[in-house]
């Protein structure tokens, strides 16, 4: 199911994402001026050349009015917003509601939300956020109930912007790498604007331009393995990575030193750089560092049978459809392609000669391919997690470290190769399809390895 939270037309204003909001109450922002016509096509419109110095650096600043001028079609299509069966948003967009939602006037970075969906901000009822639903009547940002009742307890460091918004570079640029394990401050919100997944992130300062990877955070931790991405992927992957050096960056010279594919983008690769610069996390019940896989999808999807036929994520993502006559990308990016028809015609380009002739076949042969997937991931989590607790059984009886070496070696290997391979929302085997020959081998090699453990062990 897609919700179109709103759209620019001749009757729609485009408003900044930006205002103080009461808690269950609405952002008061002022309707800016009415986008201009435009034909829509991803070819910049010729008043782009004549654009002034001040209307660039209101493009560059994250302004997204300049973009909707030129682009509404696309501009439209970035504003789509998946429901899951939860009835709740899910996608890109709703990042802005997801990650702003948690920040109190007095800087702690803290709210607690109850279970009635009240909120308490420390007795001033006032937080800021950049906005839950666009309301086309009121031309105000709605913050829903339900919506609000997501929101939990916890403190955000400045770092989490740093692969999700092109503005935070330019606080990093003013405020220094110090701020990646800093807590979110007031003076840090008011920079950020409210600017998160907005048209910069893959296309710069200027409209039109092609996408690549435009984050100062992935361009340098990925520094030795970019050349390996077509900029489609970079553009896609300076989010959707591997990368969890964030919270370990505490000034320029660590930042700097820090590189996340000197060894390559395969899976080990990755396991053997996050070891040597100590990007893990304690498992002090069974003595083991894991590794943080959060969202590797640029790694894993890279070496598949489709990319070797040039298939990226944009192909199958972002489509190309056509309204009114135009045709344009479609920047829907968040939904999946299984309910885009335009999507699914891109994939039946080739898949036709495997004798899946209709989309509805193509959605049934990916459901099977994840059912499958999902079963023979949690086959082996399974065993690992048996191995958990039988080694943390071996560590709470003091077994000594030199004994179980070999043990916790295997457990971190295997723990990085489930997390490589697993889905998200929709499934654990839902990340089959970007590149499945990947998936069943990791699977079965951490099956491996948790056999070994657990006879080990036992």
């Amino acid at each position: 199911m897609i919700d179109v939270r709103r759209k620019v037309g001749a009757a729609v204003a485009v408003v900044s994402l930006c205002a103080m909001v009461g808690v269950g109450g609405l952002i008061g922002c002022a309707p800016q001026a009415t986008p201009a016509p435009s034909t829509g096509g991803d070819a910049p419109a010729p008043a782009a050349a004549e654009s002034t110095a001040e209307e660039s650096a209101g493009i560059a600043s994250g302004n997204l009015d300049k973009w909707a001028e030129q682009f509404p079609l696309q501009y439209n299509s970035y504003h789509q917003s998946p429901v899951k069966a939860d009835g709740k948003h899910h996608g890109h967009y709703d990042l802005k509601a997801k990650l702003f939602a948690p920040v109190v006037r007095d800087g702690s970075a803290l709210i607690t939300t109850n279970e009635d969906g009240t909120t308490d901000t420390n007795g001033d009822g006032m937080y800021q956020i950049s906005g839950f639903h666009y309301d086309e009547a009121s031309h105000q940002w709605v913050i829903d109930e339900d919506e609000l009742g997501q929101v939990k307890a916890q403190t955000f460091k400045m770092g989490c912007y740093s692969c999700k918004s092109g503005t935070f570079d330019q606080v990093l640029e003013q405020r220094g790498p110090e701020i990646f394990t800093q807590e979110v401050d007031q003076e840090f919100m008011d920079s950020m604007d409210g600017q998160i997944w907005a048209c910069n992130i893959c296309h710069g300062d200027m409209p039109g331009t092609k996408p690549t990877s435009t984050f100062t955070y992935f361009n340098t931790v990925g520094r030795d393995g970019l050349d390996e991405f077509s900029d489609n992927e970079k553009a896609c992957g300076q989010c959707h990575n591997s990368l969890d050096y964030r919270h370990a960056i505490t000034d320029d010279e660590v930042f700097q030193k820090f590189s996340a594919y000197k060894y390559g983008t395969d899976v080990d690769s990755l396991i053997k750089a996050v070891n040597e610069d100590d990007i893990t996390t304690l498992d002090e019940e069974i003595g083991v560092k894991l590794v943080c896989f959060d969202h590797d999808e640029v790694e894993f999807a890279h070496t598949s049978p489709m990319a070797e036929l040039g298939v990226d994520c944009v192909t199958c993502h972002m489509p190309q459809s056509t309204e009114g006559g135009t045709t344009y990308t479609n920047h829907h990016a968040s939904g999946s392609p299984l309910e885009n028809p335009d999507s699914l015609a891109k994939c039946l380009e080739c898949h036709e000669s495997q004798g899946i002739k209709t989309a509805d076949e193509m959605v049934k042969m990916v459901r099977d391919k994840q059912a499958d997937a999902t079963a023979t991931y949690e086959a082996v989590k399974a065993k690992l997690d048996q191995a958990h607790d039988l080694l943390a059984a071996k560590t709470a009886a003091g077994t000594p470290d030199a004994d179980l070496a070999e043990v916790r070696t295997k457990y971190q290997t295997a723990d990085g190769y489930l997390q490589h391979i697993r889905g998200g929302n929709n499934g654990m085997g839902t990340k089959v399809v970007h590149n499945a020959p990947q998936f069943y081998d990791l699977a079965a090699k951490a099956d491996v390895l948790c056999d070994e453990m657990i006879a080990a062990l036992s």
